[in-house]
C-alpha cells in the first residue's frame, strides 16, 4: 500500500472572519487515479481560522483496510506564514493522500482529529473545544458497479448569516461519473457511529429571544422558523436565525451542521447506493444589517425534445451595492450544444443585473436524471468592514418523470420507509409505526424535490396530515425523529 502527502495553499478574497477559532468546515472525498489497480487520491479540503492557536491538520486519515496517516503538517510548507485576508485570519487548505487498496470491498474513508473550536453554541451546550471533529466517505470496489469517483463539492464549507435573513448554503456537487445524487441532513460526527453530545438544530427554539419569536421566526414574519436540506438538489435553508449572538469574544454565534452526499447507480437493473461523502459545514451568525441580494427562478422546466429554453433572471440587490452572480451544472460543460449565458459574466458589476439562460437541447442529452442549474448571487458591501451576503437557489429541468429522484429518495434501509394511506389519498394521509415515536418536523416533496410542505411539529405524536390543499400527483413524505428519518411516498387524487 502507498501513500503520498501534499498539501496546497488557496488564496481566498472576501471574507473577513476575524474570530479567533480554527476549524470552520471540511469534506472528504475521492477518485480514482489508475486502471490497473485500486489506487485513489483522497482530498481533505477545509476552511479554517489562522487566529487561533489550536492548528487545523492534528488528525488521522484512516483509510478503512486497516491503515492510516497522521498528518503532520510540521515538516510541510503549512507554516511558511502564507496567511490571507486583512488581518492574516483565513485560510483555505487541501490535503491530498494517495493510497492504494490490495482488494475489493467496502471501505469506510474516514477524517479525526482531537477537537473541535470553542464556544459552537448547538454542541454540548457551547462546551465544544474537546469534541473531536470527524469526517467519513465509503468506497465500494466491485467489478459489477465499475469504476466510481465520489461526487466533487465546489463551494466552500463555511458560511455567513445574518439574524432574520435566510440563509442558504449549496455544495453545488457534481457526479464524475453521472450518478444520481441525494442529499440527506446528518448530525455531526466525533467519531464512527458516534453523533456529538448535546446537538441541537440551528432552528431550535433556545436560539431565539423567545417560544413567540420562534412561532414567527422566518424571514416574512408569518411562520415558525425552519431547517432543511432539499434531497434533489442540495439547497441547505435556514429560515431564519435567530437573535442569538452568544462568543466570548465578539458578538457573534457559531453553529456547526452536516449533511451528507449518497452516490445512486443502476447495477443490474437495481438500484444501489454506492457510495457517499459528508460535509461539515460551520455556520457564523452575526448582528450585522444587510438587505440579502436575490432574484427568482424559473418554475421546473418539463423538456419536450429539441425545444430551446430560453429564460431571462433579474439579480439585484435592494441596497444598490454590486453583484457577481455565478452558475453552475453539467449543461454549462455539455461538448455539444451547452447552455449559453448573455451577456458574459464578469466579477462584481451595478445591478440590476439581466442574464438571458438559453439553451437546445440534443437527443444525446435526454436522460431520466434531472439538469440542476445552480445559481449564486453575492453582494460587495461599501463597508469593508462588512461581510458580504449570498444567496443560492436551483433551477430544476427535466426530460421526464425523475425516476432516478424517486429510486434515490426510497432505495433506503427498510427500517427508514414507512407506508401512508389511504394511497392514493384526498385529504388525509395517515402512517403508524410498530413503537411511539416523537416526530419534530414533516416534509412534503413533489417529484421536482420542490418543497411543497414543511411544518415544525415541535416533537408531536403527529399521525396524520391534511393534504388537500396539494395538487394532484407524486409526492414524497419525511418525518423526522429521535430515531431517524423515515420516508413514504403517496398519490394525491
Amino acid at each position: 500500500m502507498s501513500k503520498h502527502v501534499i498539501l496546497t495553499l488557496f488564496l481566498i478574497l472576501g471574507y473577513n472572519f476575524s474570530y479567533g477559532t480554527h476549524i470552520r468546515g471540511a469534506d472528504l472525498t475521492y477518485k480514482r487515479i489508475s486502471d490497473d489497480n485500486f489506487t485513489y487520491e483522497f482530498t481533505l479540503t477545509g476552511f479554517t481560522d489562522t487566529g487561533s492557536p489550536v492548528q487545523f491538520g492534528d488528525g488521522i486519515i484512516n483509510f478503512g483496510d486497516g491503515s492510516a496517516v497522521q498528518i503532520n503538517l510540521e515538516a510541510t510548507s503549512f507554516n511558511t506564514g502564507i496567511f490571507l485576508g486583512q488581518n492574516n485570519e483565513t485560510e483555505l487548505y487541501r490535503i491530498t493522500i494517495v493510497h492504494t487498496y490490495v482488494a475489493q470491498g467496502f471501505y469506510r474513508v474516514s477524517y479525526r482529529e482531537p477537537s473541535r473550536n470553542d464556544e459552537i453554541v448547538n454542541i454540548n451546550n457551547g462546551n465544544s473545544t474537546q469534541i473531536p471533529f470527524y469526517l467519513e466517505a465509503s468506497l465500494v470496489i466491485d467489478p459489477l458497479i465499475g469504476p466510481n469517483d465520489s461526487p466533487v463539492l465546489t463551494t466552500f464549507p463555511a458560511d455567513d448569516a445574518f439574524i432574520g435573513k435566510t440563509f442558504t448554503h449549496n455544495p453545488w456537487a457534481w457526479d464524475p461519473d453521472g450518478d444520481s445524487l441525494v442529499y440527506r441532513l446528518l448530525t455531526p460526527l466525533q467519531d464512527h457511529g458516534q453523533v456529538v453530545p448535546n446537538y441541537e438544530l440551528p432552528n431550535d427554539p433556545q436560539f431565539y429571544q423567545s417560544p413567540t419569536d420562534w412561532n414567527f421566526a422566518n424571514e416574512s414574519g408569518d411562520g415558525p422558523a425552519i431547517w432543511n436540506i432539499n434531497p434533489f438538489t442540495g439547497d441547505l435553508v435556514w429560515d431564519a436565525p435567530g437573535n442569538l449572538l452568544q462568543n466570548s469574544i465578539g458578538p457573534f454565534s457559531e453553529y456547526s451542521v452536516a449533511f451528507l452526499v449518497e452516490e445512486w447507480r443502476k447495477v443490474e437493473g437495481s438500484w444501489r447506493r454506492i457510495g457517499h461523502v459528508t460535509r461539515d459545514v460551520q455556520i457564523i451568525l452575526t448582528g450585522q444589517e444587510i438587505s440579502r441580494p436575490d432574484f427568482q427562478i424559473p418554475d421546473a422546466v418539463l423538456l419536450l425534445g429539441s425545444e430551446t429554453i430560453k429564460e431571462t433572471i433579474s439579480f439585484q440587490d435592494p441596497e444598490g451595492e454590486p453583484i457577481k452572480v455565478e452558475y453552475f451544472g453539467e449543461v454549462f460543460d455539455l461538448e455539444n450544444s451547452p447552455m449559453e449565458v448573455s451577456p458574459e459574466i464578469g466579477d462584481f458589476t451595478n445591478g440590476p443585473l439581466l442574464l438571458t439562460f438559453e439553451w437546445t437541447p440534443l437527443p444525446e442529452h435526454e436522460r431520466a436524471r434531472p439538469y440542476y442549474v445552480h445559481l449564486k448571487i453575492t453582494d460587495d458591501p461599501v463597508d469593508p468592514e462588512l461581510n458580504p451576503s449570498v444567496t443560492y437557489k436551483t433551477w430544476v429541468l427535466s426530460f421526464g418523470d425523475f425516476p432516478d429522484v424517486i429510486t434515490g429518495i426510497n432505495d433506503i434501509p427498510e427500517k427508514q420507509i414507512f407506508q401512508l394511506y389511504p394511497n392514493p389519498a384526498t385529504h388525509i394521509v395517515k402512517w403508524r409505526f410498530p413503537n411511539d415515536q416523537l416526530f419534530s418536523q414533516l416534509i412534503i416533496y413533489n417529484v421536482l424535490g420542490q418543497q411543497t410542505l414543511l411544518v415544525n411539529l415541535t416533537s408531536s405524536k403527529v399521525t396524520e396530515w391534511n393534504v388537500e390543499n396539494l395538487l394532484s400527483g407524486l409526492y414524497f413524505v419525511e418525518l423526522s425523529s429521535l430515531q431517524g428519518i423515515y420516508r413514504g411516498r403517496f398519490i394525491k387524487r
